[in-house]
């Protein structure tokens, strides 16, 4: 079987995670070639590495349809049994095009994210490109029932397969140790609401001084979030680490895992956290109420509440018989989620739709 892979871009970010774990654990390994519209990125060589073929496209000026008429050669040329345009994002409009003058008939969708947060014109295109669309996949429930309800594409084509991760790359802190620290995973970008962390920081910092809490990612608010925790005067208690590769080892040093998102889809920070058997307190948004379930193994609220985060963290960090049992459940219910059975559900679908 041989498959080409469109993507917006092969920067460091869930999605291209997890396009790559999709390719390190597809069996039996496709011919496989992956075209990025973005150019290149972190992720080319890791996926170069599994002996994937890649080719980075990158628009040249405003108006260039260069990147049209290449992907159209490469479809043609190709001879490719599937093509999948991994994220269905404004870029991906020039996989649709591609395919429509090319007349490929196997055309597969994803769908990684709040269809919302796209410009109303694209949904509005997509609502007649996808009519020629063999599957449209969600990596998450919430994603999956906004498709069929904006008309985006119909029940029948739409498939639900979350993400997977790696779950013996996770461990839980070898030893608990007296400070209590709380830490988020992600970039510091306006869609991950850094402002509602670091603000319910202070809120528990001002009742418990003892907590610590901790930052892992990078992004265009580092400065203005820390210049935030100095004007809220926590700077001593807030560390930002930046951009990390050793994000297994930094779990272990929390004993509280936190996400504040605006929107999402499944979050992979919420699966590696609790992998790493944490308590995860999340706004609710995407597919964390698949995830998390209030009072079992972490706690879901509302977006830009941070009140009631504050009050939430503060009931974890002063009970760790409530943190143990909690990050227990979320060990136990993320082993649904492994990266072997993620691939076999796309198997599954790519063999459907060759019928």
């Amino acid at each position: 079987m041989r498959i080409l892979y469109i993507t917006s871009v092969l920067n460091r970010g869930g999605a291209e995670q997890q396009l790559y774990y999709l390719l390190k654990y597809l069996r039996p390994q496709p011919d496989v070639t992956v075209v990025s519209l973005g150019g290149t990125g972190h992720w080319e060589q890791a996926i170069k590495d599994l002996g994937v073929r890649v080719i980075p496209l990158k628009r040249k000026s405003k108006g260039d349809l260069s990147r049209l008429f290449e992907l159209m050669q490469i479809i043609r040329s190709g001879h490719y049994d599937i093509v999948h345009l991994w994220i269905d994002n404004v870029p991906g409009i020039y996989a649709h095009l591609a395919m429509f003058a090319v007349g490929h008939p196997r055309f597969i969708t994803g769908e990684r994210a709040d269809i919302y947060s796209q410009p109303g014109w694209y949904r509005r295109f997509k609502r007649v490109a996808n009519r020629r669309v063999k599957r449209v996949l969600c990596n998450s429930n919430a994603t999956a029932r906004n498709v069929i309800h904006e008309r985006l594409a119909s029940a029948s084509q739409v498939d639900y397969i979350p993400n997977g991760i790696e779950l013996d790359r996770f461990t839980p802190k070898p030893t608990p140790s007296d400070t209590i620290t709380v830490g988020m995973v992600g970039s510091l970008s306006a869609v991950k609401n850094p402002e509602m962390f670091v603000r319910a920081a202070a809120k528990v910092i001002e009742i418990q001084p003892s907590v610590r809490f901790m930052h892992v990612g990078d992004g265009t608010m580092m400065d203005d979030m820390r210049q935030l925790a100095r004007d809220l005067e926590i700077a001593d208690s807030l560390t930002f680490y930046g951009l990390r590769e050793d994000i297994p080892k930094l779990l272990q040093q929390m004993d509280v895992f936190v996400l504040t998102s605006n929107s999402e889809g499944t979050p992979n920070a919420v699966m590696e956290a609790m992998a790493a058997s944490l308590p995860c307190v999340t706004t609710n948004v995407g597919d964390c109420s698949g995830l998390i379930t209030d009072g079992e193994n972490g706690y879901l609220v509302p977006v830009g509440d941070i009140d009631q985060l504050a009050a939430v963290l503060l009931k974890l960090t002063k009970d760790a018989s409530l943190r143990r049992r909690m990050g227990q459940n979320s060990c136990e219910r993320i082993q649904a989620y492994d990266v072997h059975r993620m691939a076999e559900r796309y198997q599954v679908i790519y063999a459907d739709v060759l019928k």
